[in-house]
């Protein structure tokens, strides 16, 4: 192993190691003193040195003259071997320093670039020559031995795209660019089958995107205008693997992310957003580098940088925790042999480096045509992305799904066992068996009674046994009614329906008692005379002796022709038990009144008033009789003149008129009492009389 190191004594030269103290030892100090002796450029590449068997080509710095002459050196190790190749540039000032750089094997010669133009070595100084001048290559790339691709970097415009066979005219201008971004990882182009890639602009419009080129004007394209528009992005860190193009890329939302590229404009895309936004998921400095099976990069959400390692899918992008807590902030990516060296933070035991041992070798250990980067079980050649996804809780097709796109059925919970499904409890599978504890069908209205379901029989006990929806359906129902009182009677208007044969409690089966709140009273009392219907018969003490009593409206005790029947032995209030009184308005006049003679009213009820005639012919007086009087009154007038008699009400209507007569018809009067008015023809004088008519 040799390196470059600067001891304080000796300057930056190179250094060899066995893995000891003793066997670290300075190869040789080319330019003595604490001078330089071997160039480190600020942006170190790996195309700053070339290995080429056991020989390793540089620039260096002999120290000559001014001490700044810096010319193509090569080394095997060793202090003999450690020479200065050719000085192409001798005993110039550093301004003219030849500085070779982008060292590449090409078609069994190493070539390089220099102030003085494009130059190719066999290692010896005779061997050593010009191949074109006027040219400054950059980032010389070999294209199957056939092709060396380069910028030149001298361009009078821009870095323009040039391409060489190997001699002065083959190597020719391919396209102006506008620019040919740098990347600052390491070499511009990068080869992807039969293409090569490089970020540029050729001033169109699309801004740095990915371009690709077969050697010719025509065939140099942009591949994809990943950032729509004039802002573009040029993919930064560029690694292959698996013939597709890594890369830092930006399309104008994500931020810096994992890109690839197969060369086409279809297969130029994002491969996983690790910190979603437009903040992207890498920072300076940024690293990218594969072993050939892995790509393994610091990137990180929020700004928070960890070690990430990536097959190329999205899928297969996984954070490689070093720091559980907090960032590992990993830099220094090495690789070599199966090994990836690291340095990383770790809380516990700080900034230190670490080697990981690459343990992934991409094998196909079912022999189903996948290898372990695409095979999602590498132990069954059933399942591979080719096979066919079937319902066997697996996912067949690596699709990172289980059964997807298989239909499904649902089937339910069926706790109670008795092949009925709760609705509620579901259960969504691709298999056509139910699983264990599910049934197909959902009408179990109960899962937790095994009695309880469609196909049980409805019995009474106010549960819906069937799971018809309603409970005791289709059951012959009796009718009760409460019986609030407990005479064993029920109340019609409040009632409950069952199926159940016995009644409810506080309820019978009849429902005939007419007054639910007085247990005295209902179809088997017998009737007594208290205004009440005792039996429930509707009516109110009927078939008991009745009593008649008459209307006293002015309580003289003596009633008018209103009858009143009631069983009860004494007269209600406002009655009484006779019918005597002709003029029930006035308690002054009944049988028991003083009559007050010629003031027209019957006080004593008598039949009529006792009035002294106001003329002779009828001082003999009047009699009638009976009075009251039924269907006829007999009357007697001590008159041998004309007398018209005159029946009229108490408010002075005529009922009926005769002469002379001794008997008055009254049959067809109705009840009550009346005047009888006698008038002498030849005077015209009258007389009164009370009658009452009572049929």
């Amino acid at each position: 192993l040799i390196f470059v190191a600067n001891n304080g004594t000796n300057g930056v030269e190179w250094w060899t190691t066995d893995g000891t103290d003793a066997g670290t030892v300075l190869i040789k100090d080319i330019a003595a003193g604490t001078i330089a002796g071997v160039f480190v450029p600020s942006s170190l590449r790996e195309q700053n040195y070339l290995k080429d068997g056991n020989t390793l080509y540089f620039c260096g710095n002999s120290g000559n003259s001014n001490s700044n002459n810096y010319e193509l050196w090569k080394t095997d190790g060793t202090t003999v071997g450690t020479v200065l190749v050719k000085n192409i540039a001798p005993d110039s000032p550093f301004a003219t320093s030849s500085f070779p750089d982008y060292f590449v094997k090409f078609k069994g010669e190493v070539y390089f670039s220099c102030r003085q133009g494009l130059w190719k070595t066999n290692g010896t100084d005779a061997g050593t020559v010009l191949v074109k001048s006027s040219i400054d290559p950059g980032d010389l790339i070999n294209f199957n031995d056939q092709k060396l691709y380069f910028v030149n970097e001298n361009s009078s415009s821009a870095p323009d795209l040039w391409v060489s066979d190997g001699t002065a005219a083959g190597t020719v201008l391919v396209k102006a660019m506008k620019s040919i971004s740098r990347n600052w990882s390491g070499n511009r182009f990068s080869i992807v089958g039969n293409q090569v890639l490089f970020p540029g602009d050729d001033g169109a419009g699309a801004g740095d995107e990915l371009w690709k080129t077969d050697g010719t004007a025509a065939g140099t394209t942009i591949v994809r205008d990943l950032w729509a528009g004039t802002n573009g992005e040029a993919p930064q860190n560029t690694v292959v693997l698996n013939n597709k193009l890594y890369y830092k890329g930006d399309n104008g939302t994500t931020g810096y992310e994992l890109y690839e590229s197969d060369g086409t404009s279809a297969g130029t895309k994002l491969v996983l957003e690790i910190n979603p936004g437009t903040r992207g998921c890498f920072t300076l400095p940024t690293e990218i580098i594969t072993n050939g099976k892995r790509i393994y990069m610091n990137a990180g959400k929020d700004f928070q940088k960890q070690l990430w390692i990536s097959d190329g899918t999205a899928a297969g992008t996984k954070e490689i925790v070093i720091n559980p807590n907090d960032e590992s902030d990993p830099g220094g990516l090495y690789k070599f042999g199966n090994k990836l060296f690291v340095f990383a933070t770790n809380n516990a035991s700080g900034y230190e480096p670490y080697v990981i041992t690459f343990t992934d070798e991409v094998v196909d250990e079912d022999n189903d045509g996948f290898n372990s980067t695409l095979d999602c079980n590498d132990n069954d050649p059933t399942i591979n992305p080719n096979a066919p996804e079937i319902c066997d809780g697996k996912d067949n097709n690596c699709k990172n799904g289980i059964d997807e796109g298989l239909p499904l059925i649902t089937y339910y919970e069926d706790k109670d066992g008795d092949g009925f499904g709760n609705a509620a409890m579901t259960k969504s599978t691709c298999l056509t068996t139910a699983p264990t504890g599910f049934v197909s069908v959902s009408t179990d209205c109960d899962d937790t009674n095994a009695a309880i379901n469609p196909n049980s029989a409805e019995i009474c006990d106010n549960i819906d046994n069937n799971c018809s929806g309603v409970a005791d359906e289709g059951l012959a129902v009796n009718t009760y009614y409460e019986d609030k009182d407990g005479d064993g009677f029920g109340n019609p208007s409040v009632s409950k329906s069952t199926c159940q044969t016995n009644a409810p409690t506080g309820f019978v089966s009849t429902k005939t008692d007419c007054n639910d709140n007085d247990a005295a009273i209902n179809p088997s009392k017998a009737e007594i005379c208290d205004d009440k219907d005792n039996n429930c018969s509707g009516a109110i003490d009927e078939g008991l002796p009745q009593n008649t009593y008459y209307e006293d409206k002015d309580g003289d005790g003596f009633g008018s022709t209103v009858v009143f029947s009631s069983c009860k032995s004494a007269a209600p209030n406002g009655y009484a038990t006779n019918n005597k009184d002709c003029n029930d308005n006035n308690a002054a006049v009944n049988p028991n009144g003083v009559d007050n003679s010629a003031n027209g009213i019957d006080e004593d009820c008598s039949g009529g008033d006792f009035i002294v005639s106001t003329f002779q012919d009828l001082s003999s007086g009047i009699s009638i009789n009976p009075n009251p009087a039924s269907d006829q009154i007999f009357i007697d007038v001590k008159y041998q003149g004309d007398v018209n008699i005159e029946l009229m009400s108490l408010t002075g209507q005529t009922i009926l008129t005769d002469r002379n007569t001794t008997i008055l018809n009254v049959d067809h009067v109705n009840n009550g009492v009346y005047i009888l008015k006698f008038t002498n023809t030849s005077h015209s004088k009258s007389i009164y009389r009370m009658v009452v008519i009572q049929h």
